[in-house]
Formats: C-alpha cells, structure tokens, sequence
C-alpha cells in the first residue's frame, strides 16, 4: 500500500513537538527559517558524529546524505559484508510503512542486533528515549530484530589528554526496555500524523512548545498569523508568574492588579511599565562610592565543542578566546586594550599573561553577571597553572554591576530583561547592539570563532569576522562604563562625555586554523 506522506524519524520527533511544525514541514518547507545557532548545532553534531565513529572502531559508513533512496539501497549489503566480522555499519538506512530512519551505528549480534544512537548532550532526554523508539521500531519492521538500544552522551567528566585518544567521552547506556513504552505508540502516531497531514493546516498557537526540545524554524511565521500581542504583555515579568496570569486570563500587564504580583523585585516591574516611568534608586551612589581607581571593565568571549579539541578541556568546557577592557585611571580618564585568539591553538597562557598585565595588582574588575567571569577564571587558572595565583587574586577585585542594575534601576523599555543589551540602550542611547554588524552576541562570537579558525575559511571573510569580533567585545566593555555612570548620577550617558578612549594594546593571534584531533 503506498503510503501519502513519506515520514522520517527526525519529521516525526517534529511532529511530537507541534504538529503543526510537521505540517509546514510537509507543505511548506519554503517557510522555513534556520537561524545561525541552528547551522552551528549541525556542525557540532557532524563532529561529534565523526569521533563517536572512531571511538565504536571499525566499519563502514553509508553515505548518499541526501540521496535517501541510494542509502536505503546500499545498507542491506554492507550490513551482510559486516555480519561474520561483527563490525559496526554507520549511517545505516531502513524503510517500514512509509517511514525512514538512518542509525547511527548497527552492529550484528547472535540473536539480533544492536543499535546505538549518539546524543551531544551530557545527560539523557526524554525525547532521545523516542528518538530510538522511532529507529529501532523503522529497523525492527525492515526485518532486522533489534536486542539491544544505546545510547551514546557526552561524559562531563571526561577531560581529554590531548594526545588523539578519546576513549572515556561517550557515555553508553541500555535504554532497550527504557523505549517499550514508546516503540509501542509509535505505529498509531504515525496514523495519527498522516491524517493530520491530509487536512488543512492545524490552528496551533505559539507558546512554549515552540523553542523546545528544538527551536522551530516556523517560529516567525505563526507568529505572524496571530493577532498583535499587547504592547505591554504578561511575559514581560518571565517565567512562572506570566504563566500563572495567562492562566488567570491575563494577557496585559497594564491590566494585572497589584495583589497578583508576588515579589516585590517584580513590583517594581509593574509599577514603572503601568507608569511608564523610569525607576532608579540613588543610594546606589554609596555602593558606588566605595569603588577606587584605576577601575577595569573585563569582559569575556568564549568557545566550547562537545568533543575537545584541546588538552585539559571537558565537553562544552568555556574556553576564553577573547577579552576587552577599558581601563578608568581617574575620572573620565579611559583607555582600551583587547586580546583575541582565533589561531585554532590553546588560548589559555596567552590569554591569562595579556589580561593580567592589563589588569594589575590593584583596583576593582567591573563585569556584568559575575558568575561567568569568575568560573572562566577559575578554570583558567588550571589551564595555566603557572600564573594561578596571579589569576586567583583577581576574583577578589571583581564587582558585578547586574545585582546593582537589578536592584536600584529599571527601565520599561527593558521589557523584563536584565541583559546588558536591553539595560545599556535606555541608559546610553548611542550604545545599541542592533547596531552592530556581524557579531552581536555572545553565541555569534562563538560562531565566528568557529568559522575563522576553519582552514577552510578565505582571508577575507576571517578578516572581516575578525574585525566584528572585536568591535563586540569593545562595545561590551564601553557599555559596561556607561552602566556604571549612569547609576554612579541618575541620568542618561552621553559617548562624548567618555572622552577619546585610545586603544593602546591589540593583541591578536592567527594561524592557517583548527586542526583538531
């Protein structure tokens, strides 16, 4: 029997989330939009494929990625080529009833099989428990009797020796009785699925579900088939308490009474957007007061991988590439100094030696969300032990301007958020991150580092992402000047009145790129 609608494992888990996501799949995948972060959750799963592979051992791998039907076509004779010698065949294909599925490793057992599949995630999700439920159900109706499910995740506590051998980063774990529940429902959702797909498009409003277990490329557009959201809604106050009022049958904050606001950090929140009033508590002035000079204003850029690249790093270890700092000798006295690795090498030694030149033996370190900061610290100091204890000192300079931001300032032009993108616009109107070209937030730069370490990245395109990574990291450090002086006065900055902020130290570091083990 043909069936309508050609389903895969990767269309069905789709599918599970919204099923109108599955729907635009089918009908309109010109809809779609893949945003940068996504591309790079592609790239590090390709990359953590190919060393799930090496550690597995011997095999063969079934290529043809877009060509469904020449790897449907392959599989049956590699997998016999690798049944006497008990060997893994990667990337195999398998069809039933209209469903297709690729696993990632299948070896031959006595009496069946076994499959593994490999997750770049440090822990086990539910929806990687139906991901193998779908590929050993396609596998099981192709005629290969699966016994045995792995599941392969990063172990976080691994830490790779730099020396090639990776045995130790995966985690495999027996989930074969763990998917029963699953395998079992799979037959009746794809029914359910197909009848879907046969009628108009599901009315299904956004909401949660659409950045979760996965972002939807669709995002965009079904928001745009709902009526306007209120200029002021309940999401502006996060979490549980929007949950709650949306629950009540709230939907404009301007609407919601005091009494249903349950902290007084949320209070005041309300209180400034139904005004549309800015709040800013002056005792902050004697926090501020306490500050000496010179003052340092550090900020970080980091890149991290699941599979490490480098000796002494973890799965998804941050690893500082980058700092910028504008120094405050005196009041109204501003330079700038910046370091930038993008050679494909270990940034650590020096990284650590130009920050801590920079930063001295005295005067406070201003960072926003200190916890970031300090853990990268820390962690630096055991990459380079050889200037621990300079590096140790300097957690006890640090002083966060995120605490001070969210007790003593809030702007309804903040819409809720405490980010310093949405905190410095309303305090430094020339300070905008929209503006910036290129890179403009912390996962971008992680991305850009990615591309320009790439030997396969031409001389122009490293240059000009080189150029914008920079231009971030200076505009975070800046806009870290303008927090404070603004809280240190009470009104808005203005960039002239920083004065001509000269760099005077640009360290940075190239090479014909990564070349990881």
């Amino acid at each position: 029997m043909n069936q309508p609608y050609r389903l895969s494992k990767s269309k069905i888990l789709s599918g599970l989330q919204c099923p109108k996501r599955l729907w635009l799949e089918i009908h309109r995948r010109d809809l779609a939009q893949l945003s940068s972060a996504s591309e790079h959750i592609f790239r590090m799963g390709h990359l953590l494929g190919d060393k799930a592979r090496e550690i597995l051992g011997p095999g063969e791998l079934i290529r043809h990625e877009t060509n469904i039907a020449q790897a449907l076509s392959e599989t049956p004779h590699v997998l016999e080529r690798n049944v006497a010698n008990r060997t893994f065949v990667y990337e195999a294909a398998f069809s039933y009833k209209g469903v297709v599925s690729r696993a990632d490793a299948f070896v031959k057992l006595d009496d069946g099989w076994r499959m593994v599949e490999v997750k770049a995630s440090t822990a086990i999700k539910e929806y990687y428990l139906q991901d193998c439920a779908v590929q050993s159900w396609v596998a099981e109706g192709a005629g290969y009797a699966v016994r045995e499910v792995h599941l392969a995740h990063l172990n976080n506590q691994f830490v790779y020796r730099g020396d090639g051998d990776y045995r130790g980063l995966l985690t495999f774990v027996d989930v074969t009785q763990r998917i029963q529940s699953y395998k079992s429902g799979v037959e009746s959702r794809v029914a359910d699925f197909r009848v879907m797909l046969s009628g108009a498009e599901p009315d299904i409003q956004t909401g949660d579900h659409c950045g979760a277990p996965f972002e939807c490329p669709f995002m965009h557009y079904c928001s745009a088939q709902e009526p306007a959201s209120p200029e002021h809604p309940v999401e502006i106050l996060h979490g549980n308490t929007a949950r709650r009022l949306r629950a009540d049958g709230y939907d404009d904050l301007l609407t919601v009474p005091a009494a249903a606001i349950p902290s007084a950090s949320q209070l005041v929140i309300w209180r400034a957007t139904r005004l549309n009033e800015v709040f800013y508590d002056a005792s902050v002035k004697k926090e501020l007061d306490a500050l000496g000079y010179p003052r340092y204003f550090l900020d970080f850029e980091t890149v991290s991988s699941p599979v490490p690249v480098w000796a002494k790093i973890r799965p998804y270890q941050q690893v500082p590439f980058q700092w910028s700092c504008h120094t405050e000798s005196s009041p109204g006295i501003l330079t700038h100094q910046e370091f930038l690795d993008v050679s494909g090498n270990l940034p650590a030694e020096e990284f650590a030696r130009s920050m801590l030149a920079t930063l001295g033996s005295t005067g406070p370190i201003v960072v926003y969300n200190a916890s970031f900061e300090a853990s990268r610290i820390r962690e630096l100091a055991q990459l380079a032990p050889e200037h621990s204890t300079e590096l140790t000192a300097l957690l006890e300079r640090i002083v966060d301007l995120l605490p001070l931001v969210r007790k003593y300032y809030y702007h309804p032009a903040m819409m809720g958020s405490y980010s310093i993108k949405a905190v410095v616009p309303t305090m430094c109107a020339e300070l905008d991150y929209a503006e910036l070209d290129g890179v403009a937030d912390g996962s971008a730069a992680q991305r850009a580092w990615w591309d320009v370490a790439d030997p396969a990245c031409s001389e122009r395109h490293a240059r000009e992402t080189r150029a914008s990574l920079l231009r971030y990291c200076k505009a975070d450090t800046l806009a870290m000047v303008a927090v404070l002086q603004f809280l240190a006065r009470g009104n808005p900055v203005i960039l002239d009145e920083l004065g001509c902020i000269e760099t005077t130290a640009s360290i940075i570091r190239t090479t014909a790129g990564l070349r990881p083990h």
